[in-house]
């Protein structure tokens, strides 16, 4: 763990300081666990726009992160290829007390990009990502 904090420019009692619950000690090393409950503020894509939400765990950024690469695709491939955004048709994100549902209809998804309403560049607000 000391080595992946060092590549990424910190310190281990830097992540154990600002990220306890993504660290556990196994047999006497510190390992990253498979979720963690970090909220971090990131970037929603409603029928009305992107909205930003705080996400409370790994799992539901990673749920959002995907869900965006299917927006993407769709967008990228002009409605060709939805198959990804599949997955999340008459699903919803549970953030801040409300429930945000999927937007997952191609009509709705190219008006949204036609008037520049999607940013692809960053899942992250700006201003930074984590809370």
């Amino acid at each position: 763990m000391s080595y992946a904090a060092k590549r990424a420019g910190t310190t281990l009692k830097t992540v154990l300081k600002y990220a306890p619950s993504a660290i556990e000690v196994r047999s006497g090393r510190y390992d990253a666990t498979p979720t963690d409950r970090i909220p971090r503020t990131l970037k929603f894509l409603t029928a009305k726009g992107e909205e930003d939400v705080t996400v409370r765990n790994s799992r539901d950024a990673t749920r959002l992160s995907t869900y965006q690469h299917a927006v993407r695709r769709a967008v990228a491939t002009f409605g060709e290829d939805l198959s990804k955004l599949q997955r999340f048709d008459k699903k919803a994100l549970r953030a801040g007390g409300k429930v945000y549902p999927f937007v997952t209809d191609w009509p709705t998804i190219d008006r949204l990009a036609r008037a520049g309403a999607i940013h692809f560049l960053d899942l992250y607000p700006t201003g930074g990502g984590l809370s």
